[in-house]
């Protein structure tokens, strides 16, 4: 089985992977305490959790998706920039839009990619596909927690090291949209 994006789109997923990780798990907590204490976190998680539901409504809805790959590593850049967004702190009631648009991202490449391998994969080779990509996102975990716990509390401040993971997304998603070959999805 010839599968010219499944390789890459791995990877590239998985470093994308790194930015969302080191957002979601080390930066977003000190972010909510910082900009309205730590009581925000459970509404920031509470609205992305919102956002994510929406996308879950609104894509199950939807029978074939035209053009996945440019879907998927579009939802992905956006992401990006939502997290690069909240750099410049937002009022509260706008972080809370920012941060349902990224749920809503988030669940959108994850459920196109879902859907793309099972369509497209062998079914024999299925579980060992999704067992490579699990590898792989797991693999880099303790790198970006480790990186981005570095780059915050020794190196920059938390609005710059916000910008650098939402690069991070950003970049490795514009790699594989703008690469027709990765970006196929079929």
């Amino acid at each position: 089985m010839k599968v010219p994006w499944l390789g890459a789109t791995i990877l590239l997923g998985s470093l994308a992977n790194m930015g969302i990780a080191g957002f979601d798990v080390i930066l977003l907590p000190i972010y909510a305490k910082s900009v309205h204490g730590i009581e925000a976190f459970g509404w920031f998680l509470t609205s992305m959790a919102v956002g994510s539901l929406l996308c879950a409504l609104v894509i199950g809805r939807i029978d074939r998706l035209a053009k996945r790959g440019i879907l998927y590593y579009s939802f992905m850049a956006a992401s990006g920039l939502f997290v690069i967004s909240l750099a410049m702190t937002p009022p509260f009631w706008l972080i809370l839009v920012i941060l349902a648009a990224f749920g809503f991202c988030l669940s959108a490449f994850i459920i196109i990619w879902e859907s793309a391998t099972q369509e497209l994969i062998d079914k024999k080779l299925l579980g060992r596909i999704t067992s490579i990509e699990m590898f792989f996102g797991l693999l880099l975990l303790p790198v970006s927690y480790s990186l981005f716990g570095w780059l915050v509390d020794k190196v920059v401040n938390l609005s710059l090291t916000i910008v650098i993971a939402g690069i991070t997304i950003f970049l490795f998603s514009i790699l594989g949209l703008f690469n027709r070959k990765i970006r196929t999805l079929n």
